[in-house]
């Protein structure tokens, strides 16, 4: 079972921050999200629970136009959390992520 495989396609809590800069006209740059653990709380064959350690290295917030720095932030220290997956015909959906 190919977990890391399946949190490939997503960036965990970081979809809102990512949005919302979006909708300011700005996007993050040399932003890194090290997946550093994960383990099946729970799975069989249509969901999956998972317990995931993650952490974000420092990056800049630039404008998407210019690439002018807005804002420089500092590294996200270690998290947890816990997501959860549903089987979808061949592949697998994130239904859930929460702290954890």
């Amino acid at each position: 079972f190919d977990y890391e495989l399946m949190l490939e396609p997503i960036r965990l809590p970081l979809l809102p921050l990512l949005k919302e800069l979006r909708a300011l006209g700005a996007k993050p740059t040399g932003m890194t999200v090290k997946i550093l653990e994960v383990s099946a709380s729970s799975i069989n064959q249509s969901v999956a629970e998972l317990a995931v350690a993650d952490e974000v290295s420092a990056y800049q917030i630039v404008h998407i136009d210019s690439g002018k720095v807005i804002e420089t932030r500092s590294p996200r220290p270690v998290s947890q959390w816990r997501v959860s997956l549903e089987r979808v015909e061949d592949r697998w959906v994130l239904t859930d992520v929460r702290r954890g």
